[in-house]
């Protein structure tokens, strides 16, 4: 008898007891096959499923690659190999996996669904967007495929649709609260909050000791006047066992929001400090990162002399520069309340916080010299067509822009002015002001998302520090360069609103447009507004955050030196 004879009575009984769910039986048989003959793929790939079947994915690993390397065209190792990497976070090899299994095997709803997830993880969203639609083809009845298209949508910023595959899959499966809990959560976040309501209800009814859900509740309570009621559900909260860091650091957030309401302003910084502590143990590489942006920051100001910036050349022709403008200054000046009135204009489109300008830097980094030092060698043509891979990248967001004049977001653009200015000279800049001890106190108080820039926020010196750095680069384009600017003080903005957006208007050749008059109904239209002032931005334009710092002056310590000079500057006083 040949061993392969042999071997199958032996193979057949350790895949009945798979099938039976009779796992330990089947690990066992399959062993002993292994032992007898090792170059059995069949009882490798048997062996590996047993494993990842119970959560042992790193000993189901090598199994797994030796059955592949035994037979590297067999769709359903190649999957389930996927799957160990997978479960090991190890997602390009996933993908990869993934990806052989569909070239050499039919497609199914769950292959073309996790090959979605690793390709989610590798930042690779269109891609697994559209694996998710083909695996719904497949399997339209399948309510954690549209979780997840809903969850890739939702990074895409097409909320809407996210919104729509939530729904769809809690039709699909009503008992399931996470999603629920999904859904509540961008509908909070894209400011419909009775829908909201109606979510966090269900989700509720099912999982009613959730920290997750007890935040978002929490977020409804603090938009609705009742705090104290908030801070109740936050403390409940953070009593619940298991609750991850980063759930924990939002709910410290929170907290620190609904103290500042209530205006117990040293009980709301606790709670602010708190949750940026745990941000670092969240990404505890933030702190390395941060300061590697404060670097960069230093490096252009070493080569920006006013010299250097004054002997910088620009694009032959300024005509791009009639159609954009550039919204920038510090994050938490009133950038994201100035872009939502300028968007509800029926001229204008705004382009918020999109890394079109990010593309040309990129291209300038890979010139000899650098950024920012190859910009003094770019001849007029190379402006132009640096120019033109910013339009591209605009036109590919928002469509043809022939009629409209396009406002680029972002407060940071203010560090990049010089490079703007080569680009397209005579670009008019709406300069957000704002008192500089506002701006630092909000920044602190701000969860920021993965973003390591906006790290030096985690303490009101670092905030501060930051801040120095970036106005002595704005201030030092202004001086030295022919730059059009128009500042808007976020004080004015909210003591006379209608009377600080004409003067605006007007510097950008704009008529007023009675749509400017109600900014909060289209703000609501706008869908999720991804900064932290999406909640601020649908209520009437109110002046409870001038002057804020006062009442957290005494947590200011070295920062208010910092500021000293700037609060000077811009006339404000401390």
């Amino acid at each position: 008898m040949t061993d392969a004879l042999a071997d199958a009575p032996l193979f057949e009984r350790a895949s009945h007891a798979y099938a039976r769910g009779q796992r330990a039986q089947a690990e066992q048989l399959a062993r002993q096959l292994l032992q007898r003959s090792p170059q059995h793929a069949g009882g490798w790939f048997l062996l590996g499923s047993v494993l990842l079947d119970e959560d042992r994915a790193a000993e189901a690993l090598p199994c797994l690659q030796t059955a592949a390397h035994l037979e590297p065209t067999h769709p359903g190792i190649l999957r389930a190999l996927g799957t160990a990497y997978f479960n090991q976070q190890q997602w390009q090899a996933a993908a990869q996996q993934f990806d052989l299994a569909l070239r050499h095997g039919p497609a199914d709803a769950g292959l073309l669904n996790n090959f979605g997830l690793a390709l989610k993880e590798l930042g690779e969203t269109d891609a697994a967007i559209e694996l998710y639609r083909r695996a719904m083809q497949l399997d339209p009845k399948d309510a954690h495929i549209y979780n997840n298209l809903a969850i890739a949508l939702n990074r895409q910023h097409e909320y809407a649709a996210a919104i729509k595959a939530y729904q769809r899959s809690t039709e699909l499966d009503p008992q399931n609260a996470t999603v629920w809990a999904n859904l509540a959560m961008l509908l909070e976040q894209t400011n419909r909050l009775q829908e909201t309501e109606n979510a966090l209800s269900q989700a509720l009814r099912l999982d009613p000791h959730s920290a997750r859900l007890a935040l978002i509740a929490a977020k409804c309570l603090r938009r609705q006047g009742h705090p104290e009621t908030a801070i109740a559900r936050l403390h409940a909260a953070l009593k619940q066992p298991r609750v991850s860091s980063k759930l924990r650091r939002d709910l410290e957030y929170e907290l620190g929001r609904n103290h500042d309401l209530q205006g117990d302003s040293d009980t709301a910084y606790q709670h602010f400090e708190h949750g940026n502590q745990l941000t670092l143990v969240i990404w505890p590489d933030f702190a390395e990162r941060a300061h590697a942006y404060l670097a960069e920051l230093d490096t252009l100001l070493e080569i920006c002399t006013p010299a250097w910036l004054r002997a910088l050349p620009s694009a032959r022709s300024p005509a791009s520069a009639q159609h954009s403008a550039f919204l920038v200054s510090f994050p938490r000046s009133g950038t994201t309340l100035m872009d939502t009135i300028l968007d509800a204009h029926p001229q204008v489109q705004v382009l918020e916080e999109e890394p079109c300008l990010e593309q040309v830097i990129e291209r300038v980094r890979a010139l000899p010299g650098g950024y920012p030092q190859a910009l003094a060698a770019l001849s007029a043509a190379q402006c132009s067509d640096l120019d033109g891979v910013y339009q591209k990248a605009v036109t590919q967001l928002l469509g043809s822009t022939a009629d409209t004049l396009v406002i680029d977001k972002n407060p940071f653009h203010s560090t990049h002015a010089a490079l703007i200015h080569c680009l397209r000279p005579g670009s008019r800049f709406i300069f957000a002001l704002r008192h500089p001890c506002d701006v630092v106190l909000s920044c602190f108080m701000q969860a920021f998302g993965a973003n390591p820039v906006l790290a030096n926020f985690l303490s009101l010196e670092g905030s501060a520090q930051t801040y120095r750095r970036v106005m002595d680069l704005w201030l030092r384009y202004r001086d030295a360069l022919p730059l059009e600017v128009h500042e808007v003080r976020y004080e004015q903005l909210v003591a006379d609103t209608r009377a600080t957006v004409r003067s605006l208007l007007d510097f950008l050749g704009l008529e007023w447009s009675e749509g400017l008059a109600d900014h909060t109904a289209h703000a609501r239209q706008r869908g999720r507004i991804y900064t932290p002032s999406y909640h601020q931005v649908i209520q009437p334009v109110y002046g409870d955050a001038v002057n804020r710092w006062r009442r957290y002056q005494r947590h200011f310590g070295a920062a208010l030196e910092i500021l000293q000079p700037y609060v000077e500057r811009f006339g404000y006083t401390l």
